[in-house]
């Protein structure tokens, strides 16, 4: 675990006394695109069934519709044509906002079927679909994550 830190207040609100479990940070050619932070309820080793959020502060200006279309085509990498996709792409629709430098968005998980966003500490939406946290953060901390070094780090392994 990392050492201790205040976690954002979302975080604390739907989490009780949350600590960073792993931080890793995602370059894209290069370019650096985020860092990500994982938060829990104090569990040593990551654990699906407990309360999850995950932080990802931006480096760089990118448009709601990017965050939809990344978070979709990595849903269909992962998963294949879901029939239910185009479903979650809108309510994704109404989540995500345009980020810049700074930015924060947030994905509190406290069950299995609803992954509340957070943007710099307004709650967006609540995305209320069938296994949404392990299908949405799973993106980022799955052993199918685009980033397996990633993953591994934010699951701190």
């Amino acid at each position: 675990p990392l050492g201790a830190e205040t976690a954002p207040t979302e975080v604390r609100a739907h989490l009780g006394a949350p600590q960073p479990l792993g931080r890793a940070e995602y370059r894209w050619f290069g370019a650096r695109l985020y860092e990500a932070t994982l938060y829990t309820t104090g569990t040593p080793r990551f654990d699906w069934d407990a309360p999850l959020a995950l932080q990802l502060v931006y480096a760089r200006r990118l448009s709601g519709q990017t965050l939809v279309d990344a978070t979709m085509a990595e849903l269909d990498r992962i998963e294949g044509a879901a029939p239910d996709h185009a479903e979650i792409r809108d309510k994704l629709m109404t989540c995500f906002r345009d980020v810049g430098d700074g930015d924060r968005y947030v994905a509190v998980a406290a069950d299995a079927d609803a992954v509340d966003f957070w943007l710099n500490g307004r709650k967006t939406c609540t995305l209320a679909h069938t296994e949404a946290k392990r299908r949405l953060l799973g993106i980022w901390l799955s052993a199918e994550s685009r980033s397996a070094r990633l993953a591994r780090q934010l699951r701190g392994e």
